[in-house]
């Protein structure tokens, strides 16, 4: 990992709200296909105390996740759980 990227994990870690580090993180780990990091990202962000006020925006990041699970590792379940939360979230929101 390069120094940037570590430095923006671990200022991600200590604020999983800091939507610049997420946005930064989530696009050099997507080119890279580093699905692994991206799924701990999604599920980091998942836990920021302002994203349990946001349905929408949490089951919009709940469908991105149960993507890179069904998508890129091949994981039915974690994806079927994923899919789950997000109507559960917001079930008005159909991605």
């Amino acid at each position: 990992m390069t120094p940037m990227l570590e430095r923006l994990r671990e200022r991600f870690s200590a604020d999983p709200g800091d939507l610049r580090s997420f946005s930064a993180l989530e696009e050099q780990w997507f080119v890279a296909g580093s699905w692994d990091d991206l799924i701990w990202l999604c599920q980091r962000r998942l836990e920021a105390p302002g994203l349990a006020k946001d349905p929408k925006q949490r089951s919009g990041l709940l469908f991105k996740l149960g993507q890179i699970h069904a998508e890129r590792r091949g994981d039915s379940e974690a994806a079927a759980r994923c899919f789950r939360d997000a109507l559960a979230a917001s079930p008005e929101q159909r991605p």
